[in-house]
């Protein structure tokens, strides 16, 4: 075992005797070490498919003691990474030269653990686990956690607070198709949820200690839970972009998140009124439905601070329109809205129609 460095402390194993054909291995030549990170190239040895790539480059980067980020991207063209985060993950952390966490990783095939750094006690590993696996579009890690105690990766619910409590095996989609809030107890094809956050958190009950790891892509991903005795394989699956993970370490659940949040950012404060009473639905075929229903509000009583109006006012579904037959006079019933001091707020959608026709739409526009 060799150490190196202080903010990493990195120990190198060359060769494990039950290496698996067809992996990727650390070309020795790659490997560079900076003030705060690893960079090293992986070389594939032999091939699993005509479409894995062949080298890949890893970075290694301590953020501050308590974070670490493991970067895997295609060496020889760039790929999709979700770009915020590439301008802002360094902001909000300081570097520190001690990290908590010790990094070690095989030569042959390439894997992974991190460890305390003052207990040697493991983290996360890859060690003994599925290949690591980089096609054009399927992307698989493992990751091996010596707890059962997994929490997150929302939006959903669920009948026990941890993960895959139910079972030695479960899967999880991870793909925002707006449905809410889903009753899913990790069977396979439960199918997608409303908003994708492959973010989970870890319990260690010898330690009493809580760990996270964070995957940033915003692909299509899923992520399946196999439960063995004391310990839990974690892999993340994708189809598009690269491996971009955070791993945060150690403290409480309440340190933990906050270190998450440093990275994502934090929840925006609320306008007052946005804390108030709300009504929303779809179907509210004309503005004449939408004059009764708050009317109705004022002579039962029942407080009203905004209306929340679906895709029903556009014309044709298409946004950043307003249908001029069904909803004449809106502009005009918003104003007396305002003035009885209850908040219009219209759905507007992401999705612009392809329609040369519309309008508002143009192939050839730059605007």
């Amino acid at each position: 075992m060799i150490s190196f460095g202080f903010t990493l402390i990195l120990c190198i194993f060359s060769l494990r005797l039950s290496a698996a054909a067809n992996v990727y291995y650390v070309d020795k030549d790659s490997v560079h070490k900076g003030n705060y990170s690893w960079k090293m190239r992986l070389l594939m040895d032999g091939d699993l498919s005509d479409d894995d790539l062949k080298k890949l480059n890893v970075e290694i980067e301590s953020l501050d003691r308590s974070v670490l980020r493991m970067k895997i991207v295609n060496a020889e063209s760039r790929r999709w990474e979700v770009p915020v985060f590439n301008l802002n993950s360094r902001r909000s952390y300081r570097r520190e030269l001690m990290s908590s966490m010790k990094v070690e990783y095989w030569e042959n095939p390439f894997e992974f653990r991190l460890t305390d750094a003052s207990t040697n006690q493991e983290i996360v590993s890859t060690y003994n686990s599925n290949p690591l696996r980089f096609l054009d579009k399927y992307l698989e890690i493992s990751l091996r956690f010596k707890t059962h105690h997994i929490f997150g990766i929302g939006e959903r619910v669920s009948s026990s607070f941890t993960l895959c409590s139910q079972s030695a095996f479960c899967s999880y989609v991870l793909w925002g198709i707006e449905r809410l809030a889903p009753v899913d107890d990790g069977n396979i094809g439960c199918g997608g949820i409303y908003g994708q956050q492959p973010f989970y958190m870890l319990y260690y009950p010898d330690t009493k200690k809580f760990s996270a790891v964070f995957m940033l892509n915003s692909n299509d991903q899923d992520m399946t839970i196999k439960k063995a005795e004391k310990e839990a394989i974690v892999t993340h699956r994708t189809i598009g972009g690269i491996f971009d993970l955070y791993f945060f370490y150690p403290g409480t659940a309440e340190q933990v998140l906050k270190k998450y949040h440093d990275l994502v950012g934090k929840p925006y404060l609320p306008p007052f009124w946005a804390l108030g009473y709300h009504h929303s639905r779809r179907w509210w075929h004309n503005l004449t439905t939408v004059r009764t229903l708050v009317n109705r509000f004022d002579h039962e009583g029942v407080p009203l601070d905004g209306v929340w109006a679906e895709y029903d006012y556009m014309e044709d579904f298409k946004e950043f329109t307003v249908d001029g037959k069904r909803y004449e006079g809106l502009g005009e019933y918003v104003k007396e809205l305002h003035r009885r001091r209850i908040h219009w707020v219209p759905i507007i959608g992401p999705a612009i129609s392809a329609d040369p026709k519309n309008k508002y739409y143009s192939l050839e526009s730059s605007n």
